[in-house]
């Protein structure tokens, strides 16, 4: 546990140090050197409800996250909104993508990975189907709705934990 936290707070002030900071309007502002981000850098962005996130990419100015979670609030409302185990969400304003909405069956969404144009993702995990069609723990989905390209179909039999792109 404790390499865990030491891991953890290394990232950190690499990422602080580089002057990395959150999500926000399109500028990142620098931390001070030494200096650690904040717990809650932003305050505008969704809301997890249950699980966790495991992945997070952004293409242009949407952000995908893929994880365990099932529910999700936008900030400053009440109302939970089912999204199971990916959303997407607008990179500026934190609204929830609406177009966006796969439904990944049980288990979760370990890695999320742009396609090299942008207009669709690699989601692996541990799951068996998305939007009620058989993708067992990889699958190409549409970057704009979330729908899976049927054209996609390879054959993986234990859980997908990463996910690189070699030579194109």
């Amino acid at each position: 546990m404790r390499w865990r936290r030491l891991c953890a707070l290394s990232a950190a002030v690499a990422l602080a140090a580089l002057g990395l900071g959150a999500v926000g309007s399109g500028s990142a502002s620098a931390a001070p050197a030494g200096s650690l981000v904040s717990e809650d850098p932003v305050d505008f962005t969704p809301h997890v409800q249950d699980g966790a996130v495991k992945s997070i990419v952004q293409v242009g100015d949407t952000i995908y996250l893929g994880g365990s979670f099932t529910k999700v609030k936008e900030a400053g409302s009440n109302t939970v909104v089912d999204r199971a185990r990916l959303l997407a969400f607008d990179a500026t304003t934190g609204r929830l993508d609406t177009t966006f909405d796969p439904v990944v069956d049980k288990g979760e969404v370990s890695v999320v990975l742009p396609s090299p144009d942008g207009k669709s993702l690699y989601v692996g995990g541990n799951f068996s189907a998305i939007d009620g069609k058989i993708h067992r723990r990889l699958a190409k989905i549409d970057a704009n709705t979330g729908q899976p390209i049927a054209a996609f179909k390879p054959d993986v039999s234990a859980k997908v934990r990463d996910l690189r792109f070699v030579d194109g």
